[in-house]
């Protein structure tokens, strides 16, 4: 079977597949005949929930049979003779912009694409395609009050991060968070302070000398409810993670004040991946 298309891959969780679906989205502007490989998700494959389901977006979904035309192809690529086959490509500089990928018109792609360069100029197609949820009304009224105050959205990522210090060691750790509370208390008046992660009582204890209120009511599916509350705040202290990432672009103007890591992972240089206008301390 001959195709002429380019496949994406999904995985991981909201935040990698939000920036997977901003690609497949600017390829689909771009006039790419593209479709999703959402094979990891179900069966048993992935211990992640396939999120963008819930956001009703759209796809086209590659089919097995054309996924494995592409992978199939993967293969001979270390074949003699056949090295430059490119009908497969592994992202291998993550956070690191590659022009090229947007020129692929018959590709598989399987990475992650966290950087905004890629999708940037099309964020208002992005957000239009997005159908968020309406929030339960509990987490209605502490939006509400979020935009009425100077709400500060902050995330701290635990869970797999504790057991990968060689990969997340050292970056977003309590001195970290020391200065962002400092840059944040220097330039905003009367602060209120939102807390994310996915261990709230290892993160509380890790700020338990900041004054936090703490979002502990959502579950893992209800991911996208924190997303949408920390897109409500009116500023952001985030983690080296893409989910608070999104969290503080979805609703980014030149008003909103977004602190960020310097670095996303300790073995990559050039992996700062703010955005334009970000605190990076």
């Amino acid at each position: 079977m001959e195709c002429s298309m380019i496949i994406i891959k999904f995985c991981g969780a909201l935040g990698n597949q939000l920036f997977q679906y901003a690609l497949y989205e600017k390829m689909r502007i771009l006039g790419k005949d593209v479709k999703a490989d959402i094979s990891a998700f179900g069966d048993g494959n992935e211990k992640r929930f396939f999120y963008l389901d819930e956001l009703g977006i759209e796809f086209n979904i590659a089919s097995a049979d054309e996924i494995a035309e592409y992978l199939n192809r993967k293969t001979i690529r270390f074949v003699p003779g056949f090295l430059q086959h490119r009908h497969y490509y592994f992202e291998k500089k993550p956070y690191v912009y590659n022009k090229k990928i947007l020129s692929y018109d018959d590709c598989y792609l399987e990475g992650y694409w966290q950087n905004y360069r890629y999708f940037d100029d099309i964020k208002d197609e992005l957000l239009k395609h997005m159908k968020f949820p309406c929030l339960p009304l509990e987490q209605k009224k502490l939006a509400e009050k979020m935009e009425n105050e100077n709400s500060v959205a902050v995330h701290v990522r635990m869970g797999d991060y504790l057991n990968l210090q060689d990969l997340y060691g050292g970056i977003c750790d309590a001195d970290y968070y020391d200065r962002a509370f400092s840059y944040i208390e220097g330039n905003i008046s009367n602060p209120v302070y939102y807390g994310f992660s996915d261990d709230v009582d290892k993160a509380s204890a890790l700020l338990a000398k900041h004054k936090i209120n703490w979002i502990d009511y959502n579950s893992e599916k209800g991911a996208i409810y924190d997303l949408i509350l920390m897109s409500k705040c009116k500023n952001n202290i985030i983690a080296n993670s893409s989910f608070s990432w999104w969290g503080a672009y979805l609703e980014y103007n030149n008003g909103k004040v977004v602190v960020s890591p310097n670095r996303w992972m300790n073995c990559f240089e050039n992996s700062n991946i703010a955005y334009w206008g970000w605190i990076s301390l």
